[in-house]
């Protein structure tokens, strides 16, 4: 039988889990997710190649679970830089998920784990659900574009753009 982890050490209901080897992760994640039930997992890899290679593992291993993916910032902090507008919008989507409790599987990459994030709170305020036949009023949808970072423009570019 395949040794799949030297520890495995449960801390009042968390577990931790320790040097898995490259390729058993996925295995052996996609049996945590099975056991856990609902219960939400978070697993932490060292960078974003090694998340996405995660990620296709699990993909076979368990291919009705749909991990997600929360990105670290392209740039350092104090940068004169601002981050890419499109991580950006990933990151304040999964944020979204994860204050409406719908994350069953976070994976994430050690700077993103160690990076701050707005309080829950927040996010909850500044999350706008609509579907197909909600009708929402323009000047309301202009207000809180404008209100959470949008930017008004004549024509849509990139994400964080908007236009009436």
């Amino acid at each position: 039988m395949m040794k799949v982890a030297d520890r495995i050490i449960d801390h009042e209901g968390r577990l931790s889990v320790a040097n898995v080897p490259d390729g058993a992760d996925g295995y052996l994640l996609a049996a945590l997710v099975k056991a856990s039930g609902d219960s939400p997992l978070v697993f932490v890899t060292r960078d974003e190649a090694r998340a996405r290679t995660l990620i296709d593992a699990l993909h076979f291993f368990a291919p009705g679970l749909d991990p997600v993916f929360f990105p670290a910032w392209d740039c350092l902090p104090y940068d004169r830089v601002s981050p890419n507008p499109a991580i950006v919008a990933d990151r304040m989507a999964v944020l979204a998920l994860l204050a409406r409790g719908k994350v069953p599987l976070l994976i994430t990459t050690v700077n993103a784990f160690g990076q701050r994030v707005p309080m829950r709170d927040t996010i909850e305020g500044a999350a706008l659900t609509a579907k197909i036949g909600d009708q929402i009023s323009q000047a309301s949808l202009t207000e809180f574009l404008s209100a959470n970072g949008f930017q008004r423009v004549g024509t849509v570019l990139e994400p964080g753009d908007f236009a009436v």
